[in-house]
């Protein structure tokens, strides 16, 4: 049962995921392509939400996992 919504989320995801990016792109093409990205660790909450600030406009996803 539990392997059965893992599953289903995962696929809800991969689903999600195809309809953002298979999306036209006109608005994006038009704008230069910003530098790669890169990973940081965060230090505190206010660094997290100045960082996801900074990105309004674009899709986001924010997953918390637990190991429980």
């Amino acid at each position: 049962m539990i392997m059965r919504t893992i599953v289903s989320l995962l696929a809800a995801l991969a689903l999600f995921f195809v309809a953002v990016v298979g999306r036209p792109a006109a608005q994006e093409e038009a704008t230069p392509t910003p530098s790669t990205p890169t990973l940081s660790d965060l230090k505190d909450i206010d660094q997290f939400q100045e960082l996801f600030n900074e990105q309004a406009g674009k899709p986001r996803l924010i997953l918390l996992i637990s190991p429980t």
